[in-house]
């Protein structure tokens, strides 16, 4: 962030990095969970415990000690887990075809996607029933803001994009920020907004595509 050149951490797909900083989550061939280190140290290997294939989406709970993923045992689809870095067999914590798995900041709400088409709804990591996430429009892309009452939620691939911070009680949302690159030439698309975590910093990607026009004569 300081501009210092990247440095590689290991393979894999990318997660999140633990609420510390001191690790990186990855998933390698969607058939293995590593924890890498950022710092001095070795990597950790999660224990599959029955776990087929993984999804690409690792994330924190806020302890630091549990992970959440998705990911599907042996005839059955995907869903949700958590699992103790630490040890101990991976526990579903949401129904079959579930999966986009993203915990609130205190660790006790979870997004899920539900992968036949029913939209995000909220878990409760307590075991409680699903239910719908007041205010959430068909299509919204969504995030997590620092405070757990809050989710950022947007449409994506439209631009600019505008931002809004939803009360996941009341269901009302505010217009938070409106963003799009300045120089909107060739710019075709949108993607993901990823939000640090005290909600100070963002980063987005976007596509530009230029092209050139020729014009040519004589052709026989």
């Amino acid at each position: 962030m300081q501009g210092s050149p990247p440095i590689p951490l290991g393979e894999g797909m990318a997660g999140d990095l633990s609420p510390d900083g001191k690790w990186a989550a990855t998933v390698v061939s969607y058939t293995q969970i590593l924890l890498l280190p950022t710092g001095a140290g070795t990597l950790k290997r999660i224990e599959r415990g029955g776990i087929q294939q993984y999804g690409h989406q690792i994330h924190w709970m806020p302890d630091g000690k549990q992970i959440i993923f998705p990911g599907n045992q042996p005839g059955h689809e995907v869903r949700c887990f958590i699992q103790n870095i630490d040890g101990g067999e991976p526990r579903p914590i949401t129904p079959e075809g579930v999966g986009s798995c993203r915990v609130s900041p205190d660790g006790q709400l979870l997004v899920g996607e539900d992968l036949t088409g029913g939209g995000a709804r909220f878990y409760p990591m307590d075991g409680g029933p699903p239910r719908a996430i007041p205010g959430l429009l068909p299509g919204e892309m969504l995030a997590w803001s620092p405070d757990p009452h809050f989710l950022y939620v947007y449409q994506w691939r439209q631009l600019p994009i505008k931002l809004y911070r939803l009360n996941v009680v009341s269901g009302e949302r505010q217009l938070f920020k409106e963003m799009h690159p300045m120089d909107t030439t060739g710019l075709c698309d949108m993607s993901h907004i990823l939000f640090s975590a005290d909600g100070r910093a963002y980063v987005y990607s976007y596509t530009r595509t230029l092209s050139e026009l020729y014009l040519v004569k004589g052709l026989k």
